[in-house]
Order: C-alpha cells, then sequence, then structure tokens
C-alpha cells in the first residue's frame, strides 16, 4: 500500500502575532534545522471585517492600506528577528486561513504545516482576527499535508516519545512511514498504542489489532527504531491517548484525519478534534491518501 511522504523541504507557519503561534515558530525552527530544510514561510491570512457606513470608501481602503502596511513591518520584523540564519519567506493573503491555506501550500509547494492553536492578533488588537485556536480543526482538515498543531511550548523543544495511535483499518498504518521517518530523524522511540473499550472487546475484531500492533512493530524495528506498545482499556479514545501521552512525557502525538466513518475507526470527528484542541503536546495531523491511489499499488 502507498503511504503518504513527510517533505520537510517546505515549512509554513501561519503567524496571528501571539505568543502560541511564536512557540510554534520555534519548533518550525528546530524542525527545519534538523531536516535540513530549504524554507521557512512565515503565513499571515488577513480576515475581511465590515466597516461602519460612516467610513467613507476611500476611508476604508485608507484603513485597509494601513493594516496591510502594519502586518507587512510585524511580519518583516519577526523575520529579522527570528529567522536570522534560515532562509525564510512572507506571504500575506486575505481571507480565512483555512480557506486560503490548500491553494498556498499546493502552490509553494509545502510538506509540513506548524501552527499554534490558539491567540489572537496582538497587532490589530481584535478579537475577530482569531484564526486560530477554534479554527485550528479546520485548518487540519483543509491541508492537503501533514500539520503539527501546537497548544502549548515544551521547553526543550525535542522528539524523544512519538505517541502512534493504531486501529484496526487499513488507512491507520499509511501514518506509520512518517512516524518512522520523524523517529529516524530525532532519534525519537516510538509508542504504538490501541485504545478498546469493553464493548469494544465484544464489537470489534481483537485479533485483528493485536495482528496489527505486531505488523507496526516489526517494520518499525527492523527500521532499527526504538518501539513500545500498550493496548488500553479506556471508554474515551481522545482521553486515553492524551492520558497515555502525558504519562511517557511525550513531545508528539501522530494520528489520523479524514478517513471514512465506519464505526470501528478511531480518528474522526469528534475524536481527532478532540486530540488537537485538547492535547498539551503537539499533535501532526496526516491526511490519508484516497483509495485510488492506494490500490495501484497493491
Amino acid at each position: 500500500m502507498e503511504r503518504p511522504i513527510l517533505n520537510l523541504r517546505r515549512i509554513l507557519i501561519p503567524t496571528d502575532f501571539s505568543d502560541i503561534s511564536l512557540d510554534a515558530l520555534e519548533y518550525g525552527k528546530v524542525i527545519a534545522r534538523q531536516a535540513g530544510s530549504e524554507e521557512i514561510i512565515l503565513f499571515h491570512a488577513v480576515e475581511s471585517f465590515e466597516y461602519s457606513s460612516a467610513i467613507t470608501i476611500e476611508g476604508q481602503q485608507a484603513i485597509t492600506e494601513a493594516l496591510q502596511k502594519g502586518i507587512q513591518e510585524k511580519l518583516e520584523e519577526i523575520q529579522k528577528e527570528r529567522l536570522a540564519g534560515f532562509k525564510s519567506r512572507l506571504i500575506v493573503q486575505p481571507g480565512r486561513l483555512y480557506r486560503v491555506l490548500e491553494k498556498v501550500i499546493a502552490e509553494e509547494g509545502v510538506g509540513l504545516v506548524i501552527m499554534g492553536t490558539h491567540g489572537a492578533s496582538s497587532l490589530i488588537e481584535s478579537p475577530q482576527r482569531f484564526f486560530l485556536g477554534s479554527n485550528a480543526y479546520r485548518t487540519v482538515m483543509a491541508a492537503p499535508c501533514p500539520v503539527i498543531t501546537i497548544r502549548e511550548r515544551k521547553d526543550p523543544i525535542q522528539f524523544k516519545n512519538v505517541v502512534l495511535p493504531l486501529d484496526v483499518t487499513k488507512e491507520t498504518t499509511q501514518k506509520v512511514g512518517i512516524a518512522i521517518q520523524w523517529a529516524k530523524l530525532f532519534g525519537s522511540t516510538i509508542h504504538a498504542i490501541s485504545v478498546t473499550s469493553f464493548l469494544d472487546e465484544y464489537l470489534h475484531d481483537i485479533y485483528r489489532l493485536e495482528w496489527v500492533l505486531n505488523q507496526v512493530v516489526q517494520e518499525i524495528r527492523e527500521h532499527g527504531i526504538s518501539v513500545v506498545t500498550h493496548v488500553l482499556r479506556y471508554e474515551r479514545v481522545a482521553n486515553a491517548v492524551i492520558e497515555y501521552a502525558r504519562s511517557v512525557d511525550a513531545d508528539l502525538i501522530i494520528i489520523m484525519t479524514r478517513q471514512e466513518r465506519r464505526w470501528n475507526e478511531m480518528f474522526v470527528g469528534s475524536a481527532a478534534r478532540t486530540v488537537i484542541e485538547r492535547s498539551p503536546i503537539p499533535v501532526m495531523s496526516v491526511r490519508p491518501l484516497p483509495p485510488a491511489l492506494t490500490k495501484e499499488e497493491g
């Protein structure tokens, strides 16, 4: 089966100038340095807003131009202060982040997005300028490449322990290749885990789950990577993954998004959203390849 490949040549980091978006930039620098990335793109999405009817068209245009100039100057300041020694570029586009991101990723050949999940723009000081936080899940679902979302910065920034949740679906193993790539790059230990409830053990194919875990462990070990496995009993999958990640002092959780909605899938809908929005540990969301592509190799 063909799998997604992690391409770290060009990394995009959305910013709204909040602390957490600047923390995401620091993560991006660590990853870019280790991976030898060609470029870091600092991106800002300018959302439209309504003007008072008392403001003339000329006045509206003047405000918009001043806003755009301020954004550009702030980005240039960040670039100068925080991206010295890195090849970097600034991109500003109008629109909601999750709506314009897919186009920018395709046009610029971006292989990884790293973004904070909370924050309002301190530049324009308006709650209407939020594009991180509640929009993080929409951004993850819109992006055609892997997205790392960050709620809290962990110092030092490292990736010693990576949590890899697995289920019984065919798509679940698509993220294994990316986990292996990542572990090789950072010398990580992979924690391959699965979560079942007592009811699941009656409804799901537990033997299939054990087989998947064994196959994944064998593949990871063949690459010379340290791996541990755990099967957890828990009623809420997302909470179990987050709690386990906390218990092993994990540095990254890798999940799969955009799977078909079947009864035996872990990371669809609310489970993926809960992990992305509540995990204090950075989360990498990987989008599975379409079925048409995965069948070609098989």
